[in-house]
């Protein structure tokens, strides 16, 4: 029974899958096949033409030709089918061409077309080229074959946009090519782009947006609100930012983006030779200038990348947590003007004032060689049964068997902590094994009042601390 026969006997068929079917050389006649819904022509390597009645087949949502790589051409009545949905062109390599029409089909809304190359799609034949290369071309090279072009979907509809591996540069998008407001999934993984192309930088909302492995990729700028970030492995990335009002509230997946500096609404890391002198001043160093040359091993959880740098500051925004600030640097000399000192990893105080307007931690820790690192530092409001667990964007790694300060300047809502609060801060190993050592932890709290008389970190002051009954550690004060 052939092919073209069994297709008659079936006129009422709607679903009709000959995926890996490499005998097939071209599609039959798809008249008797009017109520066909689903077609499914995946990895079918050896068909190279799809017959022209495919247009009959009125009812046909879906369509996939999946790794066709000798398929070189859609037929134009393609563009006729009224109610497509779902139209998969992944891996057909040899499509040269898309109709014209396509643009006009307003029921389209999925599109895969991973591994064909659009790169050509918004250049001239005489871009960049003087007037003698132009016309010598003319005479001396044949006329090249039609390119793959962006500016034949009709973006205006599509939902979910699948463009990974398809040769895109900054310039591979038409001018007036502009995505629908509605897009709710776009990939452009594996592609040269540098930035994110102007024509996405509509979209209010998208649900999941992957761009995986682009390797030129350096700064994402003004991206709508995300539900799933997938940007793995894409080294040259810088920055990511949001719409005014958005910040990252979303899974985000920044893997191995080892020079990713800044996430808005989530860390920046900064240099200490670029940070505010004020702000160094308040986390208890006055001069940077020895600090520069100093090298340190920084972790980021956030991309899972290491770096060898110099001394920087990490800036994160924790939302209900506070604003952060931490320092890491090698050795274990702790600021001389912290008034709270525990030789365990954990203290408790007293709120004294009314409005606590900043609170320093210094934690000296130490990790065997070899192992990971991956601690909380828990404050823990025992009056307004209140905790707040918070591990940094970054870890500092100490080099062998060398300690690591740890350095932290919060900024917290004045709900978070009031006068006659007594406060517990701890530190929490993940592990819970003995390969991570506490040997420090100290505090220091200034109070609004303080704040705005100018009082200066180096004078201390008294913090009221808690009953002697309670099981709390010593304080030593120091300086008098």
């Amino acid at each position: 029974m052939t092919f073209a026969y069994a297709l008659e006997l079936l006129g009422s068929l709607k679903f009709l899958n000959l995926s890996h079917c490499h005998g097939i050389v071209k599609t039959p006649d798809f008249t008797k096949v009017s109520a066909l819904e689903h077609l499914v022509l995946e990895d079918c390597a050896c068909l190279v033409e799809i017959d022209e009645s495919i247009g009959m087949a009125e009812g046909l949502v879906l369509i996939n030709l999946k790794d066709c790589i000798l398929l070189k051409k859609l037929p134009e009545k393609f563009c006729t089918l009224k109610v497509l949905e779902t139209l998969i062109i992944s891996g057909c390599s040899n499509l040269s061409m898309l109709p014209a029409e396509m643009r006009m089909m307003e029921s389209l809304k999925v599109f895969h077309a991973d591994g064909l190359d659009f790169g050509d799609s918004n250049c001239t034949a005489h871009q960049n080229k003087s007037w003698r290369e132009f016309i010598w071309g003319l005479v001396s090279v044949p006329k090249v074959s039609p390119q793959l072009s962006l500016a034949s979907l009709p973006c205006n509809s599509i939902t979910t946009l699948s463009l990974a591996n398809c040769n895109l540069h900054d310039n591979s998008f038409p001018v007036d090519f502009r995505v629908a407001h509605s897009l709710e999934f776009l990939n452009l993984s594996n592609n040269p782009i540098r930035f994110l192309p102007d024509c996405f930088k509509g979209l209010k909302e998208v649900k999941i947006f992957r761009l995986r492995n682009c390797n030129q990729l350096q700064t994402l700028e003004d991206l709508p609100k995300i539900l799933e970030f997938w940007t793995t492995d894409c080294p040259l990335l810088e920055k990511i930012t949001f719409k005014p009002g958005l910040s990252l509230n979303a899974f985000a997946f920044p893997d191995n983006c080892e020079n990713l500096l800044e996430m808005v609404g989530v860390f920046k890391i900064v240099p200490i030779e670029n940070m505010d002198s004020e702000l160094t001043n308040r986390c208890g160093i006055s001069d940077v200038e020895p600090m520069k040359s100093i090298q340190i091993r920084l972790y980021n959880c956030y991309t899972f990348a290491e770096t060898k740098c110099s001394i920087h500051g990490v800036f994160e925004d924790q939302h209900q947590k506070g604003r952060v600030l931490s320092i890491f640097y090698p050795g274990s000399s702790v600021p001389t003007w912290f008034t709270i000192q525990s030789s365990v990893p954990s203290l408790s105080f007293i709120v004294s004032y009314s409005n606590l307007q900043y609170l320093n931690t210094c934690v000296v820790y130490k990790v065997k060689p070899g192992e990971g690192i991956y601690f909380y530092l828990i404050f823990h409001n025992m009056t307004a049964n209140k905790k707040i667990a918070y591990h940094p964007a970054c870890y500092g790694i100490p080099e062998g068997g060398e300690y690591m300060t740890w350095l932290s300047h919060w900024k917290f809502d004045s709900h978070d902590m009031g006068p006659g609060d007594e406060v517990n801060i701890s530190i929490f190993n993940y592990h819970n094994d003995q390969n991570f050592e506490v040997k420090e932890i100290v505090v220091y709290l200034v109070y609004e009042e303080q704040e705005q008389a100018g009082v200066h970190l180096g004078k201390h002051q008294k913090i009221q601390q808690p009953c002697d009954k309670m099981l709390v550690p010593k304080y030593r004060r120091r300086g008098g």
